[in-house]
């Protein structure tokens, strides 16, 4: 019995201590692009509004990768991408509805943060647009990458839980960091008003 879970124990940190330690080291390159960021793009008020903006992006997808692995081990969604169960449209329609009303109330939140506090900031529109862009990219790249991962997993006879949340979690990050780089840069590029 105790050999038994030994045996699972070792098991779970075999297939969780790579994942882990990529992690890190994908973290590290998160953040020295987000210096970057700051460097070179400084919005008033941004600091401000990306923490939650990550932290939202990470909460939304994990969330989304449980339900559909326990969709997968209950048989409830069906282990591809075309032809699938009705459960699992219907997942992904409320992530996409989540994905768009989610960062505007962030967005919101954050601008009426700023005022209480007196920060700087650019206001509540161009926070609503980076938000916004940022979730719903950043977030369909995250809803293809839990997708296929979770199918790639199951198929593997690999458990999606201990695997997909992980990656999602290091990935999820840079992905997060790239796109609010590139939609402050459309911005700019567009020229919607003065920056700072």
């Amino acid at each position: 019995m105790r050999q038994g879970r030994l045996k699972d124990i070792l098991s779970y940190i075999r297939s969780s201590i790579l994942v882990l330690v990529i992690s890190a080291a994908i973290e590290i390159l998160s953040g020295s692009v987000l210096s970057d960021i700051f460097c070179t793009s400084y919005f008033p008020g941004l600091l401000v509004l990306l923490p939650p903006l990550m932290e939202l992006r990470g909460n939304i997808s994990s969330a989304f990768a449980a339900k559909f692995s326990t969709g997968l081990h209950l048989g409830t969604i069906k282990p591809n991408f075309r032809n699938n169960t009705k459960k699992f449209k219907s997942d992904i329609y409320s992530f996409i509805i989540i994905l768009i009303v989610m960062p505007i109330i962030l967005g919101i939140f954050v601008w009426i943060f700023c005022i209480i506090f007196n920060i700087p900031n650019l206001g509540l529109l161009y926070f609503i647009i980076i938000s916004l862009l940022t979730g719903l990219i950043a977030g369909t790249i995250m809803a293809i990458i839990s997708i296929a991962l979770s199918i790639l997993t199951f198929k593997y006879g690999l458990d999606p839980d201990s695997i997909v949340v992980p990656i999602l979690g290091f990935s999820g990050d840079i992905i997060s960091i790239i796109t609010v780089y590139f939609v402050i840069k459309i911005l700019e590029i567009i020229g919607l008003g003065l920056f700072i």
